[in-house]
């Protein structure tokens, strides 16, 4: 079972979190919330104060041997290490960035090495990126140097155009972003993007 405690994440590890919660259980949710996950899904949720006997019966359906299933918290997922990575074309810097811009049309997914969702999706976006013909490429904002965050900063004004939580994969024709999607998804889902917008 693990806490999260909104108010000790930083500004942006707090913004990506509720965005994700927020995409998964909708707005307008508030604390305390507990939230049972699945595959990077979550699959039930218990709101508000609750009794102690309403807590041991979430936490004993949904936790780690509770049903045999291991369900993975947000705050305490592993860290993917980026040598793992075989498929995705992973970027770190500007000049990467432009690399990837050459292509009239590409699929780019930015996320962020403290982010637990996209740590979660990494490693599915990779076996999919594997059965694809084409690159697909990731870079990691928090991996920038300083010297050229004002570039990608610029580069993310023009192409995706709007504010966004991680990962967030983006679809790119001709310099512009025509279709995007947020979030931790499954590989059915990220194949199925990958194929209608990559390459």
């Amino acid at each position: 079972i693990h806490y999260v405690d909104l108010n000790k994440l930083s500004e942006a590890d707090r913004s990506t979190v509720v965005n994700e919660v927020s995409a998964q259980v909708g707005d307008g949710w508030g604390v305390p919330l507990a939230l049972a996950y699945k595959n990077g899904t979550v699959v039930d949720q218990l709101s508000g104060l609750s009794d102690l006997e309403s807590y041991i019966e979430f936490f004993s359906k949904y936790a780690e041997g509770g049903n045999g299933d291991e369900l993975q918290s947000g705050s305490n997922v592993p860290s993917q290490e980026n040598n793992d990575i075989e498929a995705l074309v992973m970027l770190s810097d500007y000049e990467g960035l432009q690399k990837a811009a050459d292509n009239d049309k590409y699929v780019i997914v930015l996320g962020s090495g403290t982010c637990p969702f996209c740590q979660q999706a990494l490693p599915i976006m990779d076996e999919v990126a594997a059965t694809l013909s084409y690159d697909i490429y990731y870079i990691d904002l928090n991996e920038v140097p300083a010297s050229d965050r004002d570039d990608v900063n610029a580069w993310i004004d023009e192409v995706i155009q709007k504010d966004f939580g991680v990962p967030f994969a983006a679809a790119v024709e001709d310099g512009k972003m025509i279709e995007e999607m947020p979030g931790l998804r499954d590989s059915s889902e990220y194949l199925e993007f990958f194929e209608n917008y990559g390459g």
